[in-house]
């Protein structure tokens, strides 16, 4: 996903969201406050809450693609604790606790990636309530 910064302003202030991490990373009333300030000029700001309500169907599908690529990653490289790729039986302790290793390192990275797709789908309601409340138009 392509980070961009979204411009804002109300009055002489203005303020930067740098884009997927607000989303993702800004907690839900910190957004809320945000948006009250935004809203305070709205028409000013028609453009930006546009862009930053767009965003949220590619973060959705690039959150699934990551969790997709470390599904697939995780059955690519899974190697059997017990037996080699010949078949034959591993009987060096050193060797699987290697390969466990591996395996739960693999598995740690599609634990996160699906955590973090539910949690933005978690969000996804929230801030389609913020954008119902602010639109421009």
């Amino acid at each position: 996903m392509v980070e961009k910064s979204i411009p804002f302003r109300c009055g002489s202030c203005r303020m930067t969201l740098n884009m997927p991490v607000a989303m993702i990373e800004m907690p839900i009333t910190n957004l809320r406050k945000f948006f009250k300030w935004v809203g305070q000029e709205i028409w000013r700001n028609e453009e930006s809450i546009n862009q930053f309500f767009s965003y949220i169907p590619d973060i959705t599908d690039d959150l699934k693609n990551k969790w997709n690529e470390a599904s697939v990653n995780f059955q690519k490289e899974y190697q059997d604790t017990k037996f080699d790729s010949h078949g034959n039986y591993i009987s060096d302790k050193e060797e699987r606790k290697k390969r466990k290793a591996h395996n739960d390192r693999l598995m740690a990275k599609v634990k996160t990636a699906k955590a973090n797709y539910e949690r933005f789908q978690k969000r996804i309601p929230k801030l389609k309530e913020i954008q119902e409340q602010y639109k421009p138009w």
